[in-house]
């Protein structure tokens, strides 16, 4: 009886070694790893509007977000007066930018337009827009809101 205590004994210190000895994970190679499992082309939770709430599905949400906010734009840019007499094109592109904080920025791409004037006349008339925008929220990944860009165009009538 007494060699199977000190056979059994001496069996687990010798297998508590390898325990012991067992590799650690490299908090790097988790990180790593974790990152690239991440789509970051994708967030869990669109960004929208109050008033696009009451839609259920996703698509639909960020189709009356941008139909909304295009709209708006459009109708501040023609209570807004500006010049297109003389632009060389009708429609321009316009970078939304719905920021963590839930603050929207306008990013207009005026690069198309030939006369430097107009291009700051509707900079400006564009960027004073923002201000009569209605309130949007963050999209949301893994719980965290981020910013999102939507690229919408505006058309001057002329």
């Amino acid at each position: 009886m007494k060699y199977l205590i000190y056979t059994l004994l001496l069996s687990i210190i010798t297998t508590s070694c390898s325990w012991i000895n067992k590799k650690q994970p490299n908090e790097t190679e988790i990180y790593e790893n974790e990152i690239s499992k991440i789509n970051w082309e994708q967030v869990d939770e669109p960004s929208g509007l109050v008033l696009c709430d009451s839609l259920l599905i996703e698509e639909e949400k960020v189709a009356c977000l941008q139909k909304t906010l295009q709209q708006n734009i459009q109708e501040n840019l023609v209570s807004t007066i500006i010049e297109t007499i003389d632009l060389n094109v009708d429609t321009i592109w316009v970078a939304v930018n719905i920021n963590p904080d839930s603050s929207i920025t306008l990013i207009p791409d005026v690069s198309l337009i030939a006369n430097t004037d107009n291009q700051e006349n509707i900079l400006k008339a564009i960027t004073n827009t923002t201000q009569n925008l209605p309130k949007a929220y963050p999209a949301i990944k893994r719980g965290i809101p981020v910013k999102t860009q939507y690229n919408m165009p505006l058309t001057f009538i002329k």
